[in-house]
């Protein structure tokens, strides 16, 4: 867990678009030390690269940082420093020059993970029913009583007025 909290404190980004049922919320910050790199490679909608492709990103001196295959036309590098790169791919016709820094990052969405020293506490539950009391039982039984009274007596009543 401390190295889990170590790197989340070591500053690392990550590339994310939070979204949510009622819409989506995009964040950047304003300084990072890694990101992400996510391309989507299509023309007119349609993808130009082949599923499983090779891809070489390479710093500005040539040296291959990092390699990756294409899924669904989509290239992703991980957790890649600031600097200027190339993508390039065994076609030797594909050929990207890009530079990761702070403007590049804040337009592509970047929150920063941070920990904020999450505490394990005790979730309380507070499931008391406070509902008013609408119906008691003792108030059931005494309406009831007084129902069948009237009701005797209504009838005696009537019978009463019959004998007279």
């Amino acid at each position: 867990m401390k190295i889990f909290k170590t790197f989340i404190l070591a500053a690392f980004l990550i590339l994310i678009n939070i979204s949510l049922a009622f819409g989506e919320v995009n964040i950047s910050v304003e300084e990072s030390k890694v990101s992400n790199l996510i391309y989507e490679i299509e023309k007119d909608g349609v993808p130009c690269i082949k599923d499983g492709s090779i891809f070489y990103l390479k710093n500005s001196e040539g040296v291959i940082i990092a390699k990756t295959k294409s899924e669904a036309s989509i290239i992703v590098f991980e957790n890649i420093p600031f600097g200027d790169y190339i993508i390039e791919s065994d076609d030797k016709d594909f050929s990207y020059n890009i530079s990761v820094n702070k403007d590049y990052l804040d337009s592509q969405h970047i929150v920063k993970i941070i920990d904020i020293g999450k505490e394990d506490k005790e979730l309380e539950s507070n499931n008391v029913n406070n509902l008013p009391s609408t119906g008691i039982e003792s108030n059931t039984i005494s309406i009831a009583f007084i129902i069948i009274v009237i009701g005797i007596y209504i009838t005696l009543f009537r019978k009463r007025k019959e004998v007279v």
